[in-house]
């Protein structure tokens, strides 16, 4: 390969191709030792074979520590005249198979780690739309094709176009910045001896913006729940677009949406909550939702009330749903490799669950579709919604505690009631002075007697 090094023959499959072999010990005519000696390996670039001369100290530790700086310049060196990998993208799927999947079976890194980093380079990186994958590496190529700061200030620029939310554009950074520390650690496979995103910021907002709204703001504006209701409607398949009427009408959790079967909803217009997708062991399973850590072998009864709405979007979710299994029979819930249950799930296109990054998908649909009033929400802003409008409507803390799998109703006030403090703070003071009104007459009417 162009740039490869032949030192790779010298080590045994799947060792270290930096590993020093054993010196060599030097001798006098007394035939002590006197220097320890290794030569370095033969390496290629362009075609052309390079044999430096035998490294030499006289113990073995100052050899260790001329080799480590052997190999560094080795490095640098091919990284000046050709750089292994070609673009971005390439880089990518060999640090992603290589080095992160090789740290996540030592135990380095989580394979959350390891299923985020590979979804956002999906979906952001290397995007057809917006993405930076085919940005060359090393100083190949065009001006507007090599990977530098300006190019990767495009990148984000193009994302913000797109309508890709702040968060969402934090995390794709966060991937492209991990690229970059590992084409430095690897110059000879990406031609950078340095972080050559080292420079990139993660996007922030305009906090002087005077239309700039707080988070809570954010959460509780009904402009943001209203559009991202249209949205689902409008660009989820018919199968999934009850998603958001869930979401906003039960103030279920992202996992307990994808753990929602048809049979959990009665005949009495009460949900049970009775299950999660959560990732254990690097596995989604299905897990059943527990009255509390210490109350283990208790399972937590949750009933919560299904709106009229929600209920008539849950059953044109249901129908298409039906339809879609009729045209599908064949393939519909037969478990694979990826181990799914099947099951009579209420967001399923294939008769298996949902994984939660599967929703968080469709959440993003719904963003890009909502514009950018609706850049900076998750699925979280429907339960933040939901303890909200029960807050204002006068149903009591404790009752919603439950309903949301609180076990303190102190949170309901402290966490949710943002959007309306200032009416209850209202409707507090209406009645304070009616009953004081109500007092003032009783006592009037006790001296007319």
């Amino acid at each position: 390969m162009h740039g490869e090094s032949s030192a790779r023959k010298r080590a045994p499959k799947g060792g270290d191709v930096t590993a020093m072999p054993n010196p060599r010990p030097r001798l006098n005519a007394q035939g002590q030792v006197t220097s320890w000696q290794v030569t370095p390996p033969t390496y290629y670039v362009d075609g052309i074979a390079h044999r430096d001369p035998p490294l030499g100290a006289k113990t073995k530790e100052q050899l260790r520590i001329k080799w480590k700086q052997w190999w560094a310049n080795h490095e640098r060196g091919l990284s000046r005249t050709s750089a292994l990998m070609t673009d971005v993208a390439e880089f990518a799927a060999w640090y992603s198979t290589e080095i992160l999947a090789s740290e996540v079976a030592q135990g380095k890194k989580s394979e959350t780690t390891e299923n985020r980093f590979n979804n956002f380079l999906k979906n952001h990186v290397l995007s057809k739309s917006h993405g930076c994958g085919h940005l060359r590496l090393g100083t190949k190529g065009r001006a507007e094709q090599q990977l530098n700061f300006e190019n990767l200030k495009g990148w984000v620029r193009r994302m913000a176009r797109d309508g890709v939310g702040i968060p969402t554009q934090r995390r794709a950074v966060w991937v492209i910045r991990t690229l970059g520390k590992a084409m430095e650690e690897n110059p000879s496979r990406s031609g950078f001896n340095f972080d050559p995103t080292e420079r990139l910021e993660y996007p922030k907002e305009d906090l002087h913006d005077p239309k700039r709204m707080t988070m809570n703001e954010y959460k509780t504006d009904m402009a943001v729940t209203m559009a991202l209701l249209d949205a689902a409607h409008e660009v989820l398949p018919a199968h999934f677009a009850a998603l958001w009427d869930v979401a906003n009408g039960l103030g279920l959790r992202r996992a307990e949406i994808a753990g929602l079967k048809w049979s959990d909803f009665g005949d009495d217009g009460y949900l049970t909550v009775r299950r999660q997708v959560l990732q254990n062991s690097g596995k989604y399973t299905v897990t059943e939702v527990l009255k509390s850590q210490r109350q283990r072998k208790q399972l937590k009864v949750r009933r919560v009330q299904v709106m009229p709405e929600v209920a008539a979007a849950l059953k044109a979710q249901r129908q298409a749903q039906a339809t879609l299994q009729m045209a599908n029979r064949k393939a519909w819930g037969k478990v694979g490799d990826s181990g799914r249950e099947a099951g009579d799930w209420v967001f399923s296109g294939d008769g298996l669950f949902m994984l939660p990054t599967q929703l968080q998908y469709l959440l993003e649909k719904m963003r890009k579709a909502a514009g950018p009033v609706a850049s900076r929400m998750t699925l979280h802003k429907g339960r933040h919604d939901m303890a909200s409008y029960k807050v204002a409507a006068g149903v009591a803390p404790d009752q919603i505690a439950d309903e949301m799998g609180h076990a303190n109703a102190q949170l309901i006030f402290s966490v949710y009631s943002h959007s309306v403090a200032r009416e209850v703070s209202d409707s507090a003071a209406k009645m304070q002075a009616l009953m004081d009104a109500m007092r003032a007459q009783a006592r009037s009417d006790a001296r007319a007697v």
